[in-house]
């Protein structure tokens, strides 16, 4: 008799742990639209790839243009992001560089220069909404 009633106690602790564990997991495919898949949307969908998938910086290098192989200039790629409202959130991209290594006419001589994106970012899609900052070396042709 023990037995049944230590039993009749455990089973609905036993079904509300499955139950929690079920209900949090929801169903396949309806896992939330986090900042960091809003930001790896961006990455792969417009191929800015030396930037990071999920918000944070990393050095590298910038590629651009001019004769082949083209100008290398060492600098930090960003990637940040911010809810707006639901599952829509502004992704920032910016890359920075030393004016030392490259600059335009008219820039710094010293310090850093940075170029943003900023993008619009839902499950449904991408748009840049505005791009500025100083001339960078990846859009020398």
């Amino acid at each position: 008799m023990k037995k049944i009633k230590r039993m009749a106690c455990l089973l609905p602790l036993f079904g509300g742990i499955l139950g929690g564990c079920a209900a949090a997991s929801g169903p396949p495919g309806d896992e939330p639209f986090s900042a960091d898949d809003a930001i790896a949307k961006v990455i792969r969908q417009e191929q800015r790839i030396h930037f990071p998938e999920t918000e944070g910086k990393i050095e590298g290098i910038i590629h651009g243009g001019g004769p082949d192989p083209g100008m290398r200039v060492p600098g930090t790629f960003a990637s940040a992001a911010k809810k707006r409202s639901g599952a829509v959130y502004v992704v920032m991209l910016t890359e920075t560089w030393n004016a030392k290594d490259f600059r335009p006419e008219g820039a710094p001589a010293e310090g850093n220069l940075s170029y943003s994106w900023e993008y619009e970012v839902s499950p449904a899609g991408v748009r840049l909404v505005s791009e500025g900052g100083d001339f960078p070396p990846d859009h020398v042709e």
